[in-house]
């Protein structure tokens, strides 16, 4: 890469063509920094170059407008050629150090900031590196130093702001981001790079559509900032915006026609859509590029699944569980591409570090079930298919939000706490999570901690405070699962669904408030509304997850029409067929399509079952045959 900058470099000086002043283009680079769009000011200091050829000034706008992109490598091309112009070194220290501190040498960073002139030299610029430097070896209390020294200083523009946000958001610090990022903006409301981090910024204090508008204004500022329009892209095709995530990527590839990250987007809107031999001709397309990424390679392997390439999909997903243990959604793709493959012993190495959490689903039950059954192993195999139908009861529909665990900045800190609820501690357990509280009040997962062990010891409005605290500074899935259920403890069940009404109107395609929806809808006898719903979840997962399942059987049944609720209870019974749930649902299905000898025995079935959970009603259908 860098030799292909360097080519450019040389191409670029070979040819020159007369254009404006250096003033004059020099200033116009200026303004552009003011107003952060990174990547006009990269281009604009590419016509300087045709225009002075010679100039080593213009090299140097050019490697500071690549630092501010993030592009160190091409940065110390641009230096080495302003350098071998004989510009003066001076001007090129905090410009190395820039790039010393993107290479994640902050140490060496440090020494050549520190070489700087405090007086009498581009300070603004110099405070800024210092300030990120400090932050990259942990020296926190010179951190504050630095923001207590900026806040009374004129120099401190939105720049320096701006980096202080992004660095508490990398601390988990979000209310000093927040403040920091306000701070910013009050500079200059319409600063490029204040108005991105603003977008990912609304996006966890918010939500998806929040952050849709911020990113529309950076993208607009700055139109051949290629990141930009990514990252709209990304947000547009999460809220399932696709028609305009398209015309997004494409405007990409105009700018870039072999843009990776474009064919990702185009193939992850394809297979979405179920068109999955587009979206591998997609992914092939991209080649190598992200290969390594691993939502390129669940990607990949729900691709293959689809297609019926159960070998190619087991190559794809054992690489990225192998990377990424903890991730258990690979883990249940993997495991279903190694059941259509017929190796139970791969589908049970994929699902062995689920099998023993209490809350392991109902489908990942299922499959390692049907495994040990494969390898002649009966009398276990029967344990985890009952654990597999107590798993897909109405009532644990929230369950599936172990799809995705949130993460956990304070790991050490959560081992103690648990250990000391193993341990029957629950006061000292409490202690330090408060501890850790109130050493991190900013931060979400801080008071989700505290949240999490108030509910263990069943005090509820304690639990509810703290998940609200969390929610008020990241409105993420976690928070308002633990929130929603705090709240129904205290007696809010209103006040919990407009928790999750508010959730959902803000990520219109999370899954797990679409199915909390769905169940509120059913309780409330609105068929239509959550049939409508669930449809577009099963679109989405597949006929695999035994209560969607089973509620579409009902809504359609309750909607009148009895074909197609008798097909969906058979498609869970194919799954679970001595669930009780499922067999109840599908003598509904009988009831109504006359073929009541069959209600009859499926409904004495499942009566015997002790698991079943809504055994008034299962009786009282059976006295209507």
């Amino acid at each position: 890469m860098r030799a292909i900058m360097a080519a450019i470099l040389m191409v670029l000086s070979l040819g020159a063509t007369p254009g404006p002043s250096w003033a004059s283009q020099e200033s116009a680079i200026s303004d552009l920094f003011v107003q952060g769009r990174t990547a006009a000011a990269v281009r604009a200091a590419q016509r300087a170059m045709r225009s002075t050829p010679g100039s080593a000034s213009a090299r140097l706008w050019l490697a500071k407008a690549l630092l501010e992109a993030g592009d160190a490598e091409n940065a110390q091309v641009a230096l080495d050629a302003a350098r071998e112009r004989g510009i003066d070194p001076i001007l090129l220290v905090l410009p190395q150090a820039h790039v010393r501190l993107l290479w994640g040498d902050a140490q060496g960073a440090m020494v050549l900031i520190r070489s700087v002139p405090l007086t009498g030299f581009d300070i603004g610029y110099r405070a800024r590196l210092l300030l990120r430097a400090h932050a990259a070896l942990g020296q926190w209390k010179l951190v504050a130093q630095d923001v207590a020294q900026a806040s009374t200083k004129a120099w401190a523009g939105p720049s320096f702001w701006v980096d202080l946000a992004q660095i508490n958001q990398n601390a988990g610090n979000l209310a000093g981001a927040y403040q920091a990022l306000d701070r910013a903006l009050k500079g200059n409301a319409n600063f490029g790079p204040a108005l991105a981090l603003g977008g990912e910024l609304a996006r966890r204090r918010y939500g998806l559509v929040a952050s849709l508008a911020w990113q529309r204004r950076a993208a607009a500022l700055d139109p051949g900032n290629v990141g930009l329009k990514l990252d709209l892209a990304a947000t547009l095709g999460d809220l399932g915006a696709n028609q305009e995530m398209l015309a997004v990527t494409r405007a990409v590839q105009r700018m870039e026609p072999r843009n990776a990250w474009a064919f990702y987007f185009q193939a992850v809107m394809a297979a979405r859509a179920g068109q999955f031999g587009l979206a591998q001709s997609l992914l092939q397309r991209m080649g190598e590029r992200l290969a390594d990424r691993p939502g390129v390679q669940l990607l990949r392997g729900a691709v293959h699944i689809q297609l019926g390439l159960p070998d190619r999909a087991v190559a794809a997903l054992s690489l990225l569980v192998a990377q990424q243990p903890g991730n258990f959604m690979a883990r249940r793709l993997l495991a279903r591409a190694a059941s259509q493959a017929s190796d139970p012993g791969r589908v049970l190495e994929a699902l062995g570090p689920m099998m023993s959490r209490a809350d392991a689903d109902g489908y990942a039950l299922m499959l390692a079930g049907r495994a040990t059954e494969a390898q002649g192993r009966a009398a276990d195999a029967s344990v985890l298919l009952a654990r597999a139908s107590q798993r897909q009861r109405r009532s644990g529909v929230l369950m599936m939000a172990a799809l995705s665990p949130a993460p956990d900045p304070f790991e050490a800190q959560v081992r103690l706490v648990l250990g000391q609820l193993a341990a029957g501690n629950a006061q000292a357990a409490r202690g330090q999570a408060i501890a850790v509280r109130d050493a991190n009040p900013g931060n979400a997962q801080a008071h989700m901690l505290v949240g999490d062990v108030e509910a263990v010891l069943k005090n509820w409005p304690a639990a509810a405070a703290a998940y609200q605290a969390s929610a008020n500074l990241e409105f993420s899935e976690a928070a308002v699962l633990r929130l929603s259920r705090a709240l129904f403890h205290v007696g809010q069940g209103e006040q919990a669904q407009r928790l999750w009404g508010s959730f959902l109107s803000q990520n219109p395609q999370n899954i797990v408030a679409r199915l909390v929806m769905a169940d509120n809808q059913m309780v409330a006898g609105q068929w239509p509304a959550a049939v409508a719903g669930l449809e577009v979840l099963r679109a989405r997962l597949g006929n695999h997850h035994v209560w969607l399942m089973v509620a579409l059987s009902q809504g359609w049944l309750e909607m009148g029409n009895a074909p197609q609720a008798q097909a969906y209870a058979q498609s869970a019974r194919s799954d679970l067929p001595f669930q009780p749930d499922v067999r109840v649902a599908l003598a509904r299905a009988d009831m109504a399509a006359g073929n009541r000898a069959q209600a009859r025995r499926l409904l004495r079935a499942a009566l015997a079952d002790p698991t079943l959970e809504d055994r008034r009603a299962a009786a009282l259908l059976l006295t209507q045959l």
